[in-house]
C-alpha cells in the first residue's frame, strides 16, 4: 500500500514563510511531521496525522492563497489522507482504505498540473486491493486505467507487472483465454529486463492454465521452462510448483515413473524452501506411492511426515485468528463477568425483600428475639454470598491477566515491524526524488518500499523465516535509508564462517530495529561519511548465531546526552520485544548475555558503535 507522508517540511517553510498569512500552521505541520518521524506508536501516528489533516482543511479554505502554499497544502492533505488509508489497512479495514483512496484519486484527476506517476500508481494499487475483495470487473477497470502511465514512462518493470494484474484477474473470474494473453504479453516483457523470478512466475502460471485445459503437451513445455529459471533465481518454492504440473501430467497418462521422479523433486523443492504446503502435498503422494508397492517402512515413514506438517499448518492458520480474538475474548469475558456479578446481586436483593417481607408478616407471631436473629442470619448470608463473587470475579481477572501475558510478547514484536518512523521517513525522501530529484530513482525507490512493505506483512505471522529473506528486507530498508544521505551513507552486509543463507532460519524482523538505532542514534548526528556493517557467522558449536552491527557514529555516551537533552523523551519498545524473543528461544541454551552493546575505540577514542546479537538456532 502506497502511503504519501509530509515533506520538504523546511525547505518549502524558507521558501515560502515570508508569503504565509499564518507561518504558525506551516510549524505546526512541520513540528508534527518530526514527530511522527520518531514514533513507533501507531495510534499516536494516526492522532499526529489527523492533527495535520485539520490544518490542511482550514487553510485550504482561505481565499488569495499565493498557488505555491495552496499546492503545499493540498500535497500535505493529499499525503496524510494516504497515510490515513494505510492505517486502516493495517486494522484490517481494506474497504475503508480503498474508499479514501478512492477520494484521494478524485482530487488528483481534477488537478490542472497532474502527477502522472503518482496517478498511475494509485490505479493499479486500487485495482489490486479490490482484487482482494474479490470485485475483479472493477479491479480490472482500475488496472487498465495505470496501463497507459506506465506505457508513457516506459517502465517496463512496471508494465509487465500490470499485465500480470490482469492476467491473474482473467484466472479468477474463469476468462482463461484473456487470462493466458496477458500473461504472456507479461512474459514478453519480462524476459526483456530478464526479471528471473517474474519470468519463472508468469511460466508457471501459462503451465496451470494449459494444464486446467487439459493441452498437456504445452502446459509441460513452459512448466520445463520455469524450471530453468527458477533453478537460476534459486526459487525452490515455486520450483516445487513447477515439478507439481509435471507430475499431474505423468499420472495422467500413466507413466508412473516419471511421475514418481518428479513427485520425488517435487518433494525435495518443498524441503529446500521450507515450503510446508507443498511438502504435505508430495508427503501424501509419496506415501500413496510407496504403499502401492507394499513398501512399508518408506511408507511409514512418509505417513509420519505428512501427520507432522499438517499438524503445523493447523497450527499456523489458527494462530493469527487466535491474537485477533483474544483481546476481543477478553473484552467480552469481563462483560460477561460484570453482567453476571450484577444480575447475582439483584437476585440477592430480591430475594432479601422477599424474606423481609415474610419476616414482617410472621412478626406478629415470632418474638423480638427471633425476628433479630432471622435478620443478623440473613445478613451474614448476604455478605458471604457477595464475598464468593468478589473471589470469583478476582480469580477471572487473574486468568485473563495471565492469558493476555502470554500473548504480550509476541503482539509487540508484530507491533515493532511497521514502524511508522522509517515508513513516514522513507515516503519523505520519495517525494522529495518525484518533485525535486530524480523521478526514474523515485519510481524504483517507490517499487522497493512497496516490495518491503508486503515482504513485512508476509513475515508477520511466521515463527521463522530464512537468513536469505531477513537479507533481502534488511538491503531494501538500508536502500531507502541511504536515499535520505545521498552519497554521506554507506553500508555493507557479510555472510562469515560456514553459514547459509538458504538454510539457516532465524525469527523475522529481529535485526532491523539495531540497525534503526544505529542510523538515528549514532549515525544521524554524525558528519562526513557514515558506514555501517553487518556480519552474519556461526558459533563455533553452530548452536546460535552472532549478528554484529557495527557502526562509526558518535556512540553511546554522545548520544545518550543529546536523548537527554530532548524536551519530549522517546520510549521504543523493539529492543525490548526482540530481548524477550531471544529469551524465549534460549531455553537450552541458557545463554549468559543475548545482546551485547560495546564502543569501538582508537587511541582512546570512540569512533564507533558494535551490537551483537546472539540468536539462538531452533
Amino acid at each position: 500500500m502506497r502511503k504519501l507522508v509530509i515533506t520538504t517540511l523546511l525547505f518549502i517553510h524558507q521558501l515560502l514563510f515570508s508569503q504565509l498569512s499564518n507561518p504558525n500552521d506551516t510549524l505546526a505541520i512541520d513540528n508534527l511531521g518530526k514527530k511522527i518521524e520518531l514514533e513507533n506508536n501507531m495510534e499516536l501516528a494516526e492522532k499526529w496525522n489527523n492533527q495535520i489533516i485539520e490544518i490542511c482543511n482550514k487553510r485550504k479554505k482561505l481565499k488569495n492563497l499565493h498557488p505555491k502554499i495552496l499546492d503545499y497544502y493540498r500535497a500535505s492533505h493529499q499525503a496524510s489522507l494516504l497515510s490515513t488509508s494505510y492505517f486502516e489497512e493495517t486494522k484490517g479495514n481494506n474497504k475503508k482504505a480503498i474508499q479514501i483512496q478512492l477520494d484521494v484519486l478524485k482530487e488528483l484527476e481534477k488537478e490542472k498540473k497532474k502527477n502522472n506517476k503518482l496517478l498511475g500508481y494509485v490505479y493499479r494499487n486500487i485495482g489490486n486491493s479490490l482484487a482482494l475483495e474479490k470485485e475483479y470487473e472493477k479491479s480490472k477497470f482500475y488496472i487498465f486505467k495505470a496501463i497507459p502511465y506506465a506505457l508513457k514512462d516506459e517502465d517496463k518493470r512496471n508494465i509487465g507487472s500490470l499485465y500480470n494484474d490482469l492476467g491473474f484477474v482473467c484466472i479468477e473470474m474463469k476468462d482463461f483465454k484473456s487470462g493466458l494473453f496477458y500473461y504472456s504479453k507479461s512474459l514478453v516483457i519480462f524476459k526483456q529486463i530478464n526479471s528471473l523470478n517474474s519470468i519463472a512466475n508468469t511460466l508457471h502460471n501459462i503451465g496451470r492454465i494449459y494444464l486446467n485445459n487439459k493441452s498437456f503437451k504445452k502446459a509441460k513445455t513452459f512448466a520445463e521452462e520455469a524450471i530453468v529459471y527458477n533453478i537460476k533465481a534459486k526459487n525452490y518454492s515455486q520450483l516445487s510448483l513447477n515439478y507439481s504440473i509435471l507430475y499431474q501430467i505423468e499420472k495422467t497418462f500413466n507413466n508412473n515413473e516419471k511421475a514418481f521422479y518428479y513427485l520425488k523433486k517435487m518433494n525435495q523443492a518443498a524441503i529446500t524452501s521450507k515450503d510446508l504446503k507443498s511438502q504435505l502435498v508430495s508427503s501424501e503422494s509419496l506415501y500413496r506411492h510407496y504403499k502401492k508397492i507394499n513398501q512399508k517402512n518408506l511408507a511409514l515413514k512418509y505417513l509420519e511426515e505428512n501427520t507432522r506438517i499438517d499438524k503445523i499448518l493447523n497450527k499456523d492458520e489458527n494462530k493469527n485468528a487466535m491474537l485477533k480474538a483474544s483481546f476481543k475474548y477478553e473484552t467480552e469475558k469481563k462483560e460477561a463477568q460484570i453482567k453476571a456479578l450484577s444480575q447475582q446481586k439483584k437476585i440477592i436483593t430480591l430475594e432479601s425483600e422477599r424474606q423481609k417481607t415474610i419476616a414482617l408478616a410472621l412478626g406478629i407471631l415470632i418474638v423480638s428475639l427471633l425476628i433479630i436473629s432471622y435478620f443478623l442470619f440473613n445478613k451474614y448470608k448476604i455478605k458471604k454470598q457477595n464475598e464468593l463473587l468478589k473471589s470469583q470475579l478476582l480469580q477471572a481477572e487473574k486468568t485473563i491477566q495471565a492469558e493476555k501475558k502470554a500473548t504480550e510478547s509476541e503482539l509487540k514484536a508484530l507491533k515493532s515491524q511497521m514502524n511508522p518512523h522509517f515508513i513516514f521517513n522513507a515516503l519523505s525522501g520519495i517525494q522529495d526524488q518525484f518533485m525535486y530529484g530524480d523521478k526514474t530513482i523515485a519510481n524504483e525507490q517507490m517499487g522497493n518500499f512497496t516490495y518491503l512493505t508486503r515482504q513485512i506483512l508476509s513475515v508477520s505471522g511466521k515463527k521463522q523465516i530464512l537468513l536469505s529473506t531477513e537479507i533481502d528486507i534488511l538491503n531494501k530498508y538500508l536502500e531507502l535509508e541511504k536515499m535520505r544521505f545521498k552519497t554521506n551513507f554507506e553500508y555493507e552486509i557479510n555472510l562469515l564462517g560456514n553459514i547459509d543463507e538458504d538454510y539457516h532460519e532465524i525469527p523475522p524482523m529481529l535485526i532491523q530495529p539495531f540497525v534503526e538505532n544505529s542510523i538515528k542514534h549514532g549515525l544521524m548526528h554524525k558528519s562526513g561519511l557514515k558506514t555501517i556493517a553487518i556480519n552474519f557467522d556461526l558459533s563455533s558449536s553452530e548452536d546460535y548465531l552472532i549478528c554484529t552491527i557495527i557502526d562509526n557514529g558518535i556512540g553511546r555516551q554522545k548520544s545518550a546526552e543529546i536523548k537527554a537533552g530532548n524536551l519530549e523523551k522517546h520510549n521504543s519498545f523493539s529492543t525490548k520485544s526482540i530481548q524477550q524473543r531471544l529469551e524465549l528461544l534460549n531455553d537450552s541454551l541458557q545463554l549468559q548475555e543475548l545482546i551485547i552493546y560495546s564502543d569501538i575505540l582508537e587511541n582512546d577514542v570512540i569512533v564507533g558503535t558494535k551490537v551483537a546479537v546472539n540468536i539462538p538456532l531452533v
